[in-house]
């Protein structure tokens, strides 16, 4: 359910996703594009994933990394690295 659906349906609004939620929604659309358009999805989700990848230490440098990815794997890598180490900042 959207936010605005949420909202409308339930009069509540919804919790802003953490980074680390955020980041796991990446991986997901990075996958679901593969599946989707094979490597045209790949080639597409590089500036896809660039959006989720802000407002935390070290975003900047994700997102040139994941704008020059060539595989599922390469981006999910690069993803996990980031959600490690915003674990770590958490604690």
């Amino acid at each position: 359910m959207g936010e605005i659906d949420y909202f409308l349906k339930t009069g509540n609004v919804l919790p802003t996703p953490t980074l680390v939620e955020r980041l796991e929604c990446a991986k997901e659309h990075l996958r679901l594009l593969w599946e989707y358009k094979g490597q045209k999805g790949i080639l597409q989700s590089r500036k896809h994933l660039a959006w989720y990848c802000k407002e935390f230490s070290g975003a900047s440098e994700l997102r040139d990394k994941v704008s020059r990815i060539e595989s599922v794997a390469e981006g999910c890598e690069l993803l996990d690295r980031a959600m490690s180490e915003l674990q770590v900042e958490m604690y």
